[in-house]
This record gives C-alpha cells, sequence and structure tokens, in this order.
C-alpha cells in the first residue's frame, strides 16, 4: 500500500502555486487502496486522474484517458512495471512511446532505482510517495521538454 510520508497531510502539500490544473494523470498499481490515495493525492491539486490495476488494464486506459503522464508500481503480479514499461517504449504508437512515466517502489535502494531508470522510466520515487514530491516530480517531468 502506497502511503504519505507521517509529516505529510493532503492539505500540506507545498507550494500552494504548484497546481496540476489540467494534466491527465494515469495510476497504476495492483493496489486499489494505493491507487485511491493517489488519486486523491493528485485530484486535490487539479489533476484529472485515471487508475488502472495493473498493466493490462492500463494499456486499455491509455488508449480511453490518453493521459500526459503515468506513475506505475514496479512491483506488480502478472505484469510487473518493467514489462508494462518495456512494452510501452516499444509500442507502435509514437505518443506512448514518448510518454512520460515515473516508477514508485517500496524498494529504494540506489540499485533498483538505476534499473527502473535504464529500463526507461522517466523518475524514481521510494514508498512511501511523499505527496510534495510527487507533485515536484510530475511537474518536472511534464514542464520540461518532451
Amino acid at each position: 500500500m502506497v502511503a504519505l510520508a507521517p509529516s505529510h497531510k493532503l492539505d500540506e502539500m507545498g507550494d500552494p502555486s504548484a497546481s496540476l490544473q489540467g494534466l491527465r494523470i494515469l495510476a497504476v498499481d495492483d493496489d486499489p487502496d494505493s491507487l485511491e490515495l493517489i488519486e486523491r493525492m493528485l485530484s486535490v491539486r487539479g489533476a484529472r486522474v485515471a487508475t488502472a490495476e495493473g498493466a493490462r488494464r492500463a494499456f486499455l486506459e491509455l488508449s480511453a484517458f490518453s493521459p500526459d503522464l503515468v506513475i506505475c508500481d514496479l512491483s506488480m503480479p502478472v505484469e510487473d512495471g518493467f514489462s508494462f514499461i518495456r512494452r510501452l517504449r516499444a509500442s507502435a504508437d509514437a505518443r506512448l512511446r514518448t510518454l512520460k512515466v515515473i516508477a514508485f517502489s517500496a524498494s529504494a535502494d540506489p540499485e533498483h532505482e538505476s534499473r527502473a531508470l535504464s529500463a526507461g522510466f522517466d523518475s524514481f520515487l521510494a514508498k512511501p510517495i511523499d505527496s510534495r514530491v510527487l507533485v515536484e516530480s510530475i511537474l518536472a517531468q511534464t514542464q520540461g521538454p518532451r
């Protein structure tokens, strides 16, 4: 389950000007509670959030929702985040190949982060997800060059 760091409540997310207004974000995880929490964290900042329980469902949502960015757990049964990013980066659709994707994982050691970035993720966050860090990471990915 993804949790907020204890010192960071939903209403204490740092710079109030750090809005996600208008951004379409797809959250992918096998844990419904984690997805609900991520959806709340991002929705309070104005993002439109879709959720997908697992990689298979995520590929359906990619077509239906057309997100600006994806956040994806690395440890999921059936198809993990590494398999998801490989399929995404190998897609025939150029938009999907270049879509910004943030990985998150409870395995927060430097080797795991390096592996995620080498696999094609644009950034990496450790669980428990800190809401401020999540917002900053999303803004860094969506406001920079594509």
